[in-house]
């Protein structure tokens, strides 16, 4: 099923990948019982709006610099993790949220695989400081507004590393807010892209790069970024 679900939408899987990403999904939903990992408890609603919503971001991570891929907030592993058994990337899983990771950790461990993929529960900020300029490509999910996204990707990022933020549909005034920030963190707009999941929600993914280094001393102390963002 999940072969020919995602083959609908453009997306080759091969056998092992599908395999992953049924194992993943249905690891989640069963988990969520005790665990409250996910709204979502039906399995096609969850197909479409964690494994499918996830991969579309597709076409901006292969635009991305080969490297390492950082999923910050992670949660349940979405995106990073569906995103990582494409592609093949190491990629670490990062939330602040310790439960989350222990069952995300509990997963990887029990699969026969060659993915490299670690979950790791710590905040974006704490991370960054031994971390830094270490990853070609950082997604987020439905994290945070856009300026604290650039806040806490920017140290974290490489040169021409590339911030990939998954949202519902964009604001002018959340991108305008983004746009304020290209010096402050040396993350500038290459990308935006608005489409709709078949189950009719609306989503978008907004692509920064970093182009420069930072003009403010990044990061800063946990908690900064959301509640007084840089703009």
């Amino acid at each position: 099923m999940m072969i020919d679900f995602l083959k609908t939408y453009g997306i080759e899987v091969n056998a092992e990948q599908a395999f992953l990403l049924d194992a993943h999904l249905h690891f989640v939903l069963e988990k969520n019982a005790t665990l409250n990992l996910t709204s979502i408890t039906d399995y096609e609603r969850a197909l479409v709006l964690h494994v499918l919503d996830s991969l579309l971001a597709l076409p901006e991570l292969d635009a991305a610099p080969e490297g390492a891929l950082l999923d910050m907030g992670s949660g349940a592993g979405y995106p990073g993790l569906p995103l990582a058994i494409l592609t093949g990337r190491p990629t670490t899983l990062l939330d602040a949220r310790e439960k989350k990771i222990n069952a995300l950790q509990d997963f990887l461990s029990k699969q026969a695989t060659s993915l490299s993929v670690e979950a790791v529960a710590a905040r974006a900020e704490e991370f960054a400081g031994d971390h830094l300029s270490a990853y070609a490509a950082v997604t987020a999910r439905a994290l945070s507004a856009l300026p604290s996204l650039l806040e806490l990707a920017s140290p974290l990022l490489q040169q021409g590393g590339r911030l990939l933020a998954l949202k519902g549909q964009l604001s002018a005034d959340e991108l305008s807010r983004a746009a304020q920030l290209v010096s402050a963190t040396g993350l500038s707009l290459v990308g935006h892209r608005e489409y709709s999941l078949p189950s009719g929600e609306h989503r978008g993914v907004a692509v920064y790069e970093k182009i420069s280094a930072a003009q403010v001393e990044l990061p800063r102390r946990p908690g900064r970024a959301q509640r007084k963002p840089l703009a």
